[in-house]
């Protein structure tokens, strides 16, 4: 999908390009050349040219998506998704708060995690683990990621799978997703909902975002108990 879109973008300029130096080929004349080779020659260095000015475009454009955030935001539309996501996960032992950056280039999507356990009493909430992807598959017609991971809490290393499902108004990007984890180490499974906080190079300090989180929560509960209690949404969830 992404590099079809990349292809999509680079083609139409490559062909504007490459008319221009078709005719200011066609236009040089080589005296005492044969008719037919001067064709062959101008086709040779006409074709080479366009070949070459695509994969340009190509590498061009991947530079851009990887080096410049508003052309990331302008390629990627409605299925840009990086930043750093503040949340909950609710399960069998309680709930949970999520912080959860997200990193996304033309080639891939890696997500770095840390969760804490809610505090209802005490502002600061003990620090649970830390979380990595080891592989991540985005479905953009669905605006649905699936992705498997490892977290460690101290010695303890768990390994699971993730199934993020993100919500789109229209054609902006997405501001909120849901979905579901089964971590197979354990045995266990969770609902979670989280928000689009920030840039990754604008994330705060920790505390910040544990009490964006807390708010998130206490905003979203009703809705979010409501949600995960429907059996058609369980069914749509693939694990």
């Amino acid at each position: 999908m992404i590099n079809k879109r990349i292809y999509n973008w680079s083609i139409p300029f490559t062909g504007l390009v490459s008319f221009g130096v078709w005719y200011l080929i066609s236009l040089i004349n080589y005296n005492g050349i044969d008719d037919v080779l001067q064709k062959v020659i101008k086709f040779g260095i006409g074709a080479f040219f366009s070949f070459g000015f695509f994969s340009v475009t190509v590498s061009a454009i991947n530079w851009l998506i990887n080096n410049l955030k508003f052309f990331k935001r302008l390629f990627f539309a409605s299925y840009y998704i990086e930043g750093v996501w503040v949340g909950f996960s609710v399960s069998e032992r309680g709930l949970t708060l999520m912080i959860q950056q997200i990193e996304q280039t033309a080639d891939e999507i890696s997500i770095y995690g840390q969760t804490f356990n809610y505090n209802y009493k005490d502002k600061i909430s003990e620090f649970r683990h830390t979380s990595k992807s080891t592989g991540t598959s985005f479905d953009y017609g669905k605006h649905s990621l699936y992705c498997t991971y490892i977290s460690d809490k101290f010695k303890e290393v768990n390994a699971g799978f993730l199934n993020y499902q993100f919500i789109n108004k229209g054609k902006k990007a997405s501001d909120k997703f849901w979905g579901y984890l089964a971590n197979y180490s354990m045995n266990g499974k969770a609902f979670f909902m989280c928000k689009r906080y920030c840039d990754i190079e604008k994330m705060p300090d920790w505390q910040e975002c544990i009490d964006t989180a807390k708010i998130f929560y206490e905003r979203n509960k009703d809705y979010f108990n409501n949600l995960i209690s429907d059996d058609n949404v369980k069914k749509n969830i693939k694990i």
